[in-house]
């Protein structure tokens, strides 16, 4: 109940790999006393906890980590560098992320996915967010900055604590949330100029709502309202209830469309995760998830039109790939197997949606991953 705490170590880089943490208060916490010079934490799941991760100052790698069912995922307070995370997050009743940080303490948000949170992420402080090649799906609100600097574009990066050198935001996809899709109480600015893909098969109640800084760019990127027959573009502008040094938001922005992808990125991490010893049975479906072959497919693009393609680095007849819409109707591909390095399939029978493609091969799940359909 109590979880592990972190709270004596000083000057240190503390590494976490493959752990589990269920049913606590707080499932991880590096408290305020602990002054680390880094926290990473690797391929570790959270799960039906208060709070799954909480952290107190310093920076924290995030590297494949999952938070699901839990109240909080990640809560961060009065950070001090930068960190990077890369995970999924899934039905968090509250934040998947709750950061909060000074001038120094920017965030760096990458391939990642957050499906079905009542928020995906809220970061506070004078520091900068960048979110780059990220899904979010299903959320009530996607992103909620409270000053500082919103990057969701390809022309402003941060340096984050990894030391890779500058990154950059942009090639996000926002589909159907529910409330916002962008929230700001900002000081700064908000750099939207990046490819990002705003789709809603019904209509959210605002896609921006707050304040903008002094200048925001919000072209390049694709908005549609799709409602299974026709593709609306009446963007209204209650829909954009912001405004910019005091004057409201021009409809212009709204009616920005050309949208290319860059094809920079790779797929957003749909949380598959096996923690050595804790492979658990799908009760439900009589089959075992796996994710030792996960690097073995690449599905994509996501979201796609017309041609879906499988990359196979070991080409098989014995997998079966298969498509799930959102009322459990399995949709079995044409051609059905991955037979050659990579197998191209026609979706364009498909009605417009949010699909599960999952490739088995002899009742195991090796792959999956939920793709968009847009028409």
């Amino acid at each position: 109940h109590k979880g592990i705490t972190i709270n004596s170590a000083q000057g240190k880089n503390i590494t976490i790999v493959d752990c589990y943490f269920e049913y606590a208060d707080k499932g991880l916490t590096k408290s305020s006393t602990s002054t680390l010079d880094l926290l990473t934490i690797e391929t570790t799941a959270f799960a039906n906890c208060s709070t799954g991760l909480y952290t107190v100052g310093d920076a924290c790698n995030l590297d494949h980590v999952y938070f699901s069912t839990c109240q909080t995922g990640w809560q961060a307070e009065d950070m001090t560098a930068t960190s990077d995370f890369k995970g999924y997050s899934g039905s968090n009743g509250a934040f998947a992320i709750d950061y909060e940080g000074s001038s120094t303490a920017h965030l760096y948000v990458y391939e990642s996915r957050f499906l079905s949170n009542a928020q995906a992420m809220r970061v506070s402080g004078g520091n900068k967010l960048v979110v780059r090649c990220s899904s979010f799906s299903d959320n009530e609100t996607d992103i909620q900055k409270d000053y500082g600097d919103l990057l969701l574009d390809n022309s402003v990066g941060i340096t984050p604590s990894s030391g890779s050198g500058t990154v950059y935001g942009g090639d996000n996809t926002f589909y159907n949330t529910t409330n916002y899709s962008i929230s700001l109480n900002t000081a700064g600015n908000i750099y939207v100029q990046g490819h990002n893909q705003f789709v809603y098969t019904t209509e959210p109640t605002h896609i921006f709502y707050g304040t903008l800084g002094s200048s925001p760019t919000l072209d390049n990127n694709y908005w549609s309202i799709y409602d299974g027959s026709t593709t609306q573009t009446n963007f209204y502008a209650g829909m954009w209830s912001v405004t910019n040094g005091g004057n409201p938001v021009l409809y212009a922005y709204n009616s920005t469309n050309n949208w290319n992808a860059s094809g920079a990125c790779t797929d957003a991490w749909d949380g598959e995760i096996v923690i050595e010893g804790m492979a658990r049975d799908n009760t439900s479906t009589g089959t075992k998830e796996i994710t030792s072959t996960k690097n073995v497919f690449v599905i994509y693009p996501n979201p796609t039109d017309k041609l879906l393609h499988v990359q196979c680095t070991t080409p098989s007849t014995n997998y079966t790939i298969k498509a799930i819409d959102m009322t459990g109707r399995i949709i079995y591909l044409q051609p059905a197997t991955c037979n050659s390095q990579t197998q191209s399939f026609d979706v364009s029978h498909l009605a417009a949606g949010l699909y599960q493609v999952m490739i088995e091969q002899n009742g195991i799940i090796l792959a999956k991953q939920k793709v968009v359909v847009r028409r």
